[in-house]
């Protein structure tokens, strides 16, 4: 069933490609707010997972952000988003790579600092930098560099899914914007790890209601190394 999912996935986003986000039905729970948001001109950080179909679900925002976007991506998946995006009409998003190199978080920051909407994914490392948080009975590790980027632009930090419901029929989610700061007399490390816990919980919460469509294929409870 979980390969079921996944392929269903694959597919409906070869049929993004084709016919458009017209092929599709959609729901939406709290998009005004990624709209508004965008709208600001401050930037802002939007926080997904290898949940449902991320490509789906942001289709329906084309054109109706008040911001460029970026899309945050491996390295060795960029060619692969770059070939997804090219099949878009209107504009083309700006792709940041992750994973080769530190100087990838200065990108993301430059841009964020530009006005740009980031959208970055919240649970898969690209690096040591981690929080160890509860995620379905076990700790996992998370990334901190999200939060840690919020903290240093001081932009606003939507958290936003978007998960199949029915043949072509997505519910996309957003969350309220949080922004995040760093405060003075209280480690640092514990601040990211109450952060990094609080997006842990409501991922947990959509995993829960959707657990065949969590696509992280590996180990994701290891014990770092």
């Amino acid at each position: 069933r979980h390969f079921l999912a996944f392929a269903r996935v694959m597919v409906d986003r070869l049929i993004l490609g084709a016919a458009g986000k017209e092929a599709f039905r959609m729901s939406e729970n709290g998009v005004n707010y990624i709209i508004d948001t965008s709208k600001q001109g401050k930037g802002m950080l939007m926080v997904t997972a290898h949940l449902g179909n991320y490509d789906v679900g942001g289709g329906i925002l084309a054109g109706r952000l008040g911001a460029p976007l970026a899309v945050v991506a491996f390295q060795n998946e960029v060619a692969q988003v770059r070939q997804l995006i090219d099949k878009f009409t209107g504009p083309v998003p700006k792709l940041l790579a992750v994973g080769n190199s530190e100087l990838a978080a200065l990108d993301i920051l430059h841009a964020l600092r530009d006005g740009y909407v980031v959208a970055i994914q919240g649970d898969r490392t690209v690096d040591s930098r981690v929080a160890r948080v509860p995620f379905l009975g076990e700790q996992a590790s998370f990334p901190i560099g999200p939060f840690i980027l919020a903290a240093m632009s001081g932009c606003p930090v939507i958290v936003t899914f978007g998960v199949q419901v029915g043949p072509r029929q997505y519910e996309f989610v957003a969350d309220p914007p949080r922004t995040y700061r760093f405060e003075r007399g209280k480690p640092r490390d514990q601040q990211l790890e109450e952060w990094v816990r609080g997006y842990a919980g409501r991922l947990e919460e959509m995993v829960k209601k959707h657990p065949y469509q969590w696509f992280n294929f590996y180990d994701f409870w290891a014990s770092p190394s």
